[in-house]
């Protein structure tokens, strides 16, 4: 009976099929299939490397001592700590000028207290050559320019587009000196002000203006990056665990080549000048020792002094311990989330030595 009924289907309803089914190839990129998250990536003295998410390091009170961030080898030392997003493109700059890219997911995934695997699995670095900088972007088109420092105090800047496709052995970004050594590289913009700051206290603040734009390979003329009239805070970090912010206003605008000012005063309690960060008061930090702790603080918890005083203590160190690095998170505004729960946007910040 059921084949009786289904001839009789056939032979009322048969036409020919409608659609076609047929075999067809996607292409998938390998980005395509890794999720968009925001990860702190650190980096140590001898080269290793590895992304965390950010979401494992929560927010602490000012004066903490930390979380355990990384199990250190005898000998070895966090030196960097780069916040980026997992689809950017890390722009990796070397101590003798040269840059190298990567896609941020690129960098081996790890928790807070494993090592990571050794820098030159990824950008193959020359002898007695070392990162000294990273910066992420999420594109090359753009206006942006980057700002390049020397240890020596030579500056120029580079427009960011000039860096697209670049070969995965890496090209020169500037010429250096035998002498000298880039130690900063941030990315600027139009009607921006930099701040070049040194470890013994003095800073400089003159408008990128006054850099002309050179190519790729030029040596540069004899830094956080502040838009003009900005009222936020200019944030000091010393090697002992010590900060403060001074508002932005106390530091008046100089010509390129000027002897600068105070912007810290440095005892035996604080130490050195370990880094300089333009915040705002919904931004939070992350600090990390030389041991690996790493520290969450919220910025408006920092107070505000003026240039000449030494700051507060903001993490306690032991022994001899010291502050190897920090990044900045930048808060969102989410109406009714209790502030201990909320994840922010992360902004790379460079440090300037």
């Amino acid at each position: 009976i059921i084949k009786k009924e289904l001839a009789e289907i056939k032979d009322k309803y048969a036409d020919k099929r409608r659609t076609i089914i047929e075999a067809k190839q996607i292409e998938l990129e390998k980005e395509d299939l890794i999720p968009q998250e925001q990860v702190v990536v650190t980096i140590t003295h001898r080269g290793f490397i590895k992304r965390t998410p950010a979401n494992e390091y929560k927010k602490q009170r000012r004066g903490g001592k930390g979380k355990i961030g990384l199990t250190l080898k005898e000998g070895d030392f966090i030196r960097d700590l780069f916040i980026a997003s997992t689809h950017d493109y890390i722009l990796a700059f070397t101590n003798l000028g040269r840059m190298y890219v990567s896609k941020t997911y690129e960098f081996p995934e790890a928790d807070r207290t494993s090592y990571g695997k050794i820098i030159t699995n990824y950008f193959p670095l020359k002898e007695n050559e070392k990162v000294t900088n990273l910066i992420s972007v999420s594109t090359f088109d753009t206006d942006k320019e980057i700002f390049f420092a020397t240890e020596k105090g030579i500056v120029k800047k580079t427009a960011l587009k000039l860096f697209k496709n670049i070969r995965k052995n890496g090209i020169n970004a500037i010429n250096i000196h035998d002498d000298d050594f880039l130690v900063s590289a941030s990315i600027v913009g139009d009607n921006e002000d930099v701040i070049l700051s040194t470890k013994n206290g003095k800073s400089i603040r003159f408008g990128v203006e006054q850099v002309r734009s050179m190519g790729r390979t030029a040596s540069g003329v004899s830094m956080d990056v502040i838009t003009k009239d900005d009222d936020s805070s200019l944030l000091t970090i010393t090697t002992l665990g010590y900060g403060k912010r001074t508002p932005i206003k106390e530091y008046r605008v100089q010509n390129r080549g000027g002897k600068g000012i105070l912007t810290v005063r440095l005892t035996e309690k604080n130490g050195n000048v370990m880094g300089v960060l333009h915040v705002k008061d919904d931004d939070e930090i992350l600090l990390i020792s030389s041991s690996g702790k790493i520290v969450r603080l919220a910025v408006k918890t920092i107070p505000e002094y003026s240039r000449n005083s030494q700051g507060v203590k903001l993490i306690d160190l032991q022994n001899d311990e010291t502050i190897v690095s920090v990044g900045k998170l930048i808060e969102k505004e989410e109406n009714g989330e209790d502030d201990e729960n909320k994840e922010g946007d992360i902004e790379n910040e460079n440090k300037l030595l």
